[in-house]
């Protein structure tokens, strides 16, 4: 019950600082540049940070958590999940396929394996010991 409580009172505090900003853009003269602007939207939406913080440290401490990488490691081949990714749509771009891509890592064979919108083939692979 308490964490729904937070969590209602840090969209809250959210929605009023948006509201604020948005004031405060809307009584911006119109010579004033875009820069100017988006200074008052950042300076706001650092007060709201700082304010969720003080309100809700729990909600804070979970905009501020992502993950940012992601390694597999497989037989002494070391690989980072976004390049394999990266790799899979340049060499679905180089081959002129579009669509929805799925990606399956063979880590016995050393290879990233795709489909574009389901259809697979053996030459739609990347071999991962080279990324």
């Amino acid at each position: 019950m308490r964490k729904k409580r937070t969590t209602q009172k840090a969209t809250e505090t959210i929605m009023n600082a948006a509201s604020r900003a948005a004031d405060a853009v809307k009584a911006a003269p119109i010579s004033e540049t875009a820069e100017k602007a988006a200074a008052v939207v950042k300076e706001t939406a650092e007060k709201v940070v700082e304010k969720v913080a003080e309100e809700a440290p729990e909600i804070a401490a979970a905009v501020r958590t992502r993950v940012s990488d992601v390694t597999i490691e497989i037989f002494e081949t070391c690989v980072d999940l976004a390049a394999v990714e990266k790799a899979v749509k340049k060499d679905a771009a180089d081959k002129n396929l579009k669509g929805e891509i799925k990606i399956y890592i063979n880590a016995e064979r050393r290879a990233a394996y795709y489909t574009v919108n389901g259809e697979g083939s053996e030459v739609n692979k990347i071999d991962l010991t080279k990324l």
